[in-house]
């Protein structure tokens, strides 16, 4: 049973860097406005008057490198 031990943690990371990602850093609210940024470094910019939703995504965010620059952040954050 304990062969498969490294892919169960292997399933564990990925699912909680899935959850981390959609976490956000901030929530900043002023003018109409409530801008989130979540910890993948997308931001979410809310008008409050008219219920609009705006999306600004980094440089590169679809990318490979990106994802593999990103979950090295995790991983360096959740295991030192």
């Amino acid at each position: 049973m304990t062969e498969y031990t490294h892919l169960i943690e292997e399933a564990r990371q990925q699912q909680a860097f899935r959850e981390w990602r959609n976490h956000p850093l901030y929530i900043q609210a002023q003018n109409g406005q409530i801008e989130i940024k979540y910890q993948d470094g997308r931001t979410e910019i809310e008008d409050t008057s008219t219920g609009k939703k705006t999306y600004n995504f980094p440089k590169g965010y679809e990318g490979q490198p990106y994802k593999e620059k990103l979950f090295d952040r995790f991983l360096k954050i959740f295991t030192e």
